[in-house]
């Protein structure tokens, strides 16, 4: 986030400028897709003040976020620590995410020593705020939203089934897709066995899904591993540049727990079996 200090008030507010001696507000909101709805959580909310902590904690103050999507003119405020669904029909390119801690009660006494020393030597140091009063500043977020916030995981995957004796599970990927190549004989096998998930849900996560993220994750450690230019790399190949985006820390992680922090990510939640069957869901549509 970066801090927007284009707004004066005329009482301290945490985040613009030096108007406190010390602390800081910031928020680490949450953004997954669940069905046709991109779902904003407030995360973390980081207050390190110790008055304005304490006014937050005894809800004397609370949060406002303001969200805007300038492509669509989208726009909402949403108030208090809460879950919020907004329709991927929406919005597009971008949403910009701005926070602020604001008054929640009528009449707010303000008062206290991590303000500047300039209120208090220029006035009485002493305020009385009035509900919705902004008392700090988090800043701005943008998030960049790509075809997997605005078309789901099936933006990202393909399926090859190929019939003959040398066929095995393959995965690979290009520019655009992540391509899952199996083995199937409908002559042999019946029906589709990717329908397997219908009886045993999570044997198709952990089968297909997991190991073909896992495959562009370790290849993405082989490219930076061995000295090339790996942020040419993520740029030219979306899925690359998605998985980045959503487990930025791979380098440092095995490609088996990157590849399921970003299916959290992606979908809000630990893969369980819920999840499962959303994300099979949107490969049979």
């Amino acid at each position: 986030m970066s801090v927007k200090n284009s707004y004066s008030y005329p009482h301290p507010v945490l985040g613009v400028s030096d108007d406190f001696k010390n602390g800081e507000f910031k928020l680490d909101p949450n953004l997954s897709v669940q069905d046709d709805f991109l779902v904003l959580d407030q995360g973390e909310i980081i207050i390190t003040n110790d008055y304005l902590k304490e006014l937050f904690e005894s809800k004397k103050i609370t949060i406002l976020l303001k969200l805007i999507c300038p492509s669509t003119l989208y726009s909402k405020i949403i108030i208090g620590t809460q879950q919020e669904k907004i329709k991927i029909s929406n919005l597009a390119n971008e949403i910009q995410i701005e926070s602020f801690l604001i008054v929640n009660e009528d009449s707010l006494l303000y008062e206290h020593d991590s303000f500047n020393d300039d209120y208090r030597s220029f006035g009485t140091g002493n305020f009385t705020l009035k509900r919705n009063d902004i008392v700090g500043e988090g800043g701005q977020l943008k998030v960049n939203l790509n075809e997997t916030y605005t078309k789901g995981l099936k933006s990202l995957f393909k399926f090859n089934a190929r019939i003959g004796i040398d066929s095995f599970l393959e995965f690979d990927y290009d520019a655009h897709n992540i391509t899952i190549s199996y083995p199937y004989d409908k002559n042999v096998d019946g029906a589709n066995y990717l329908n397997i998930l219908k009886s045993k849900p999570k044997t198709f996560l952990f089968l297909f899904v997991i190991p073909a993220l896992s495959d562009v994750y370790q290849k993405m450690i082989i490219e930076h591993t061995n000295g090339s230019d790996i942020d040419d790399h993520i740029a030219n190949y979306k899925p690359a540049d998605i998985l980045n985006e959503f487990s930025p820390n791979w380098r440092y992680d095995s490609p088996q727990v990157s590849a399921q922090r970003f299916l959290s990510q992606v979908l809000g939640q630990v893969p369980g079996e819920s999840t499962v069957k959303k994300i099979h869901s949107e490969f049979n549509n």
